[in-house]
């Protein structure tokens, strides 16, 4: 996405493919939060953060995630910014190749199926499948097994959460009684409980966008939630 909103940028025409109805793919559509490396960053990374800053959608968990639907809006409109067009519910379907050049893709909406050529085609699936389908050579997991590969993490977001949750101190509190009531510890990686909470929850569970409020029901349905994890 930002190869393509930087290409906008230097005047060259661009077309997105979005198989969504918005931009941001997992980022957006999959809430995936916090919105990790963006301390002292240029670029785009801190032209984001800035705006999201400025309408008051940036913070949250650990103070460093974002409102999913403002977010939407602002690539959308970066995208516009800089003439790129935008094609959504669009869905992939094969590259175009000849002489082992790539020269274009052929794509399908409600509308049919049709190709598009193009001097560069960029493979933003996340899955490799513009490349694939241009014969690349690819692996997947270790020595093909793809059981090694990295495991998808199960985001959700839980909302009208008590502020000290932010820090994660009473969830810490929570899981340490759990713990000590199976006769077992909270793995250790670093001295401070805040920072091994971090780490437990980057282990353990989806990462979560906090809010403000939150009811004593939901706060036990959650907690139970994460003791069988346990």
């Amino acid at each position: 996405m930002w190869r393509c909103d930087c290409l906008g940028r230097l005047g060259i025409k661009t077309l997105v493919v979005e198989r969504l109805n918005c931009l941001g793919g997992a980022w957006t559509s999959g809430f995936i939060n916090p919105f990790f490396d963006t301390h002292e960053k240029a670029g785009i990374v801190n032209e984001l953060v800035s705006e999201l800053d400025a309408q008051g959608n940036w913070g949250g968990f650990w103070n460093i995630s974002f409102n999913y639907e403002y977010m939407k809006n602002i690539l959308e409109r970066k995208m516009k910014e800089a003439n790129v067009d935008i094609l959504y519910n669009t869905t992939f379907s094969r590259t175009l190749v000849e002489n082992n050049k790539v020269y274009g893709a052929v794509f399908e909406n409600i509308e049919g199926r049709f190709a598009v050529k193009a001097k560069m085609v960029v493979d933003a699936t996340g899955d490799g499948c513009v490349a694939s389908s241009a014969g690349c050579p690819f692996e997947l997991g270790v020595d093909g097994d793809y059981t090694q590969c990295q495991a998808m993490t199960l985001m959700f977001m839980v909302g009208n959460i008590p502020p000290k949750y932010k820090d994660g101190m009473m969830i810490y509190e929570k899981l340490n009684a759990v713990y000590e009531k199976a006769g077992k510890q909270i793995p250790l990686i670093k001295k401070t409980k805040k920072s091994t909470l971090r780490r437990f929850f980057s282990l353990k569970f989806s990462t979560i966008y906090i809010e403000s409020r939150f009811t004593q029901r939901q706060k036990s349905y959650i907690i139970s939630i994460w003791m069988q994890k346990v």
